[in-house]
């Protein structure tokens, strides 16, 4: 196409004939900006209306209508009806509209809602600014919003507000200082809209004589229009289809173009006129690029500046290019996280006398025919074989049991649907793997551990536990070590919590982070026994149509960083969902009394036993060398405390950790726990003569003042409270 104007050409040519008169069309697009929906917002916003007024349930999980799962969710309903518009058909918009809003003044309504309390953008002022100029004579509009309007009565002008109510208002002589604003299709303060087919494919004959007019001797810029209404593409044809010294300029956004424009301007240059098609960035961008070459003069430039600041528009903010997290990428990290594919439908339906029956009973029994179902809003969702379903649930049906459609926002929000999708992923990975399995664990009877906890022996099977886990794309599981008791009811909370030390302790010695891997590794072969992914029906081996999918890769994360180990081969690189980069811990201070100076290190720990705290200098001389302690204790409990207290003087030796010498050597303070513990508990009136009791015997005196202590009360050994005065 020869017609394409380029952008920096577009604006030197409007420089070049800024003598002369122009007119401006403005689509939905260019209200954008405004904070108005455009024409296929509103479609698919009327899309899910429909929707949601059929599928009621499910009127939470598509409130996003940005989403595209939700987009895709809602389309394929419309689709499996029959009886809707193809997605991107040219009569969505009328078509929706109608469906959505029977009623004309609903319609007019809706728009209304969408307009009320917005205010015009920078380009609506930028063109009232050139209407000042006397550059721009008229606005004509497809917009019901009354932008222009609202931002022309800010200037200097005179508005003319001509509507489908006030069409003779266009006849008119050009006159200073008035802009002629011109509502195609109806303005929602005054009137009916255009909006249905029948509206949209004709237009006003005042209206069309009129733009002939303004066509045969004004330049005509077009901005924010896709060209979907007939009657005003017919139109257009018509009034340059004569002799005229009129140009036409389309500004649409991006290279692009739409059939309808495409074929307009052929066939006007055809008919011996000048139209172009120029790709742009935004209505509101475009106009400031338009002032900057209009006004050259030092005021107007000020002007133009101080509307961006007080819009808040930063349209000339520089920007870099997008680096996706996979460039650069010289280490990987390898996670228990692998990805899954799931269902986008599942059966939907009521259960008779739901509100006396317990439904979560009845979605257990379920399970013994190959049914994983779960209650949610007074319905039930399920995946199974239909006819078992029928079979099983039928007579107990109210109404029928319908196939409805799932997305991944459902299941992310949503705990009880989520249970059902980590239920049914159980069934599948234990009967594939021959383990066995609960609601988030598979295990194998062969595979026995056991620990003598408080002389009683306690035996269990190893295992691996299953989590759900989605971010913005996809969906995983994740794995980690577990295990499965072979007599729960016989385990107590303490015995319980002993176990799993123990057990995570025996997988994670010596090498913590290798056992753990080799760990999940060696349950990775269990599960995927031939090394392939999990491709499987639920009911497994059945023709239900439900597909589930564990894939046999995990995750990567790739990482930046200062120390490469490899560059990741191209399997890698799509494993890659996780980015990031390694950054250098910060350096703390401390003090070192050898050298009288500040020493740094990023260890907290390693740093106090090479020097000594960051504020020792200052306050060694001030506070002394012994901490006291006063402790109220239970009957029972005061040599387990007193021991406690005394192992913070000692030194320990832990795998992975920085060797700890004790409180003494590394803070040079000396815990002195020598003071009296008192055995009696007292009654709570006496906690102030026992605090007092305690700071005579164990306070110390600095420049006549008395070292407060705070006796501490431990009740039930559950509950600390501490007390002073």
């Amino acid at each position: 196409m020869d017609y394409i104007l380029e952008f920096d050409e577009f604006i030197r040519s409007i420089k070049q004939n800024i003598d002369t008169k122009y007119s401006f069309l403005l689509g939905a697009g260019a209200s954008v900006e405004s904070g108005i929906p455009c024409a296929s917002e509103c479609i698919w916003e009327w899309k899910r209306d429909i929707f949601i007024s059929q599928n009621p349930t499910l009127a939470e999980m598509h409130n996003n209508i940005k989403s595209q799962n939700i987009k895709r969710s809602i389309q394929n309903w419309l689709d499996n009806q029959g009886t809707y518009p193809k997605e991107g058909e040219d009569i969505e918009y009328s078509y929706y509209i109608e469906k959505a809003f029977r009623i004309p003044d609903d319609r007019r309504k809706y728009f209304e809602r969408n307009i009320t309390g917005k205010t015009p953008s920078l380009g609506y002022h930028i063109l009232c600014l050139l209407a000042e100029r006397e550059i721009i004579k008229s606005v004509w509009t497809t917009n019901f919003d009354g932008l222009i309007i609202k931002a022309a009565h800010k200037y200097q002008l005179v508005p003319i507000e001509v509507t489908l109510e006030s069409q003779d208002r266009i006849y008119r002589t050009d006159a200073n200082k008035e802009l002629l604003c011109i509502a195609l299709h109806g303005d929602y303060k005054y009137g009916p809209l255009k909006n249905s087919k029948e509206e949209l494919d004709s237009q006003s004959d005042i209206f069309v004589n009129a733009l002939s007019f303004e066509a045969s001797k004004r330049y005509f810029v077009v901005m924010g229009y896709s060209g979907r209404d007939k009657s005003l593409m017919q139109a257009i044809e018509r009034s340059f289809c004569r002799s005229g010294a009129g140009r036409l300029y389309w500004c649409g956004y991006g290279r692009n173009i739409a059939p309808e424009v495409r074929v307009l301007i052929e066939k006007l240059n055809l008919y011996g006129r000048e139209a172009f098609y120029i790709p742009t960035d935004g209505f509101d961008k475009t106009m400031l690029n338009i002032a900057h070459m209009c006004f050259e003069d030092k005021e107007l430039q000020e002007e133009v500046e101080k509307l961006k600041a007080d819009l808040g528009a930063g349209y000339e903010c520089r920007t870099t290019t997008f680096s996706p997290y996979k460039e650069g990428v010289n280490k990987i990290v390898d996670t228990n996280v692998y990805p899954i594919k799931f269902p986008d439908k599942c059966y939907q339906f009521e259960v008779k006398n739901s509100s006396v029956m317990n439904l979560w009973d009845y979605c257990k029994q379920l399970i013994d025919y190959n049914i994983v179902a779960v209650p949610y809003n007074g319905m039930i969702y399920a995946w199974g074989n239909r006819n078992s379903i029928s079979n099983m649930c039928g007579p107990n049906v109210n109404g029928t049991i319908e196939l409805v459609p799932l997305t991944r926002k459902i299941f992310f929000d949503n705990g009880t649907l989520k249970s059902m999708l980590l239920k049914t992923l159980l069934i599948v990975i234990g009967k594939h793997s021959n383990c066995k399995y609960n609601r988030n664990k598979i295990w194998r009877e062969s595979k026995k551990i056991n620990y003598t906890i408080n002389g009683k022996n306690i035996e269990a099977y190893q295992g691996i536990r299953f989590s759900l886990f989605m971010d913005w794309k996809y969906s995983y599981l994740t794995l980690t070590p577990a295990f499965y008791y072979k007599d729960r009811n016989n385990v107590s909370k303490e015995e319980n919590k002993e176990f799993s030390d123990r057990f995570m302790e025996q997988i994670c010695k010596m090498q913590a982070n290798k056992n753990y891997a080799a760990y999940i590794k060696h349950w990775i072969n269990i599960i995927f026994p031939d090394g392939k992914s999990i491709i499987s029906m639920y009911p497994c081996n059945s023709e239900s149509g439900f597909e589930f999918t564990i894939v046999n890769k995990s995750l990567l994360v790739g990482l930046r960083s200062r120390q490469a180990l490899h560059n990741p081969d191209d399997d890698m690189k799509k494993r890659i969902c996780i980015g990031g980069a390694e950054l250098a811990d910060t350096e703390l201070k401390f003090y070192n009394p050898a050298q009288n100076a500040m020493h740094t290190d990023f260890h907290p720990m390693r740093g106090l036993i090479n020097n000594k705290p960051y504020d020792f200098y200052m306050n060694n001389r001030l506070f002394k060398s012994n901490i006291s302690l006063g402790v109220i204790s239970p009957v029972g409990s005061e040599k387990k405390l007193e021991d406690f207290l005394d192992r913070l003087n000692k030194k320990h030796k832990v795998n992975y950790n920085v060797d700890c010498n004790g409180v003494q050597r590394e803070h040079n303070k000396k815990l002195n726990n020598g003071l009296p513990i008192l055995h009696k508990v007292p009654p709570k009136r006496d906690y102030g003569r026992y605090f007092c009791i305690l700071a005579e015997k164990g306070g110390t005196s600095h420049g006549g003042l008395t070292e407060k202590l705070s006796p501490f009360f431990y009740a039930q050994k559950q509950e600390v409270n501490a007390y002073g005065r």
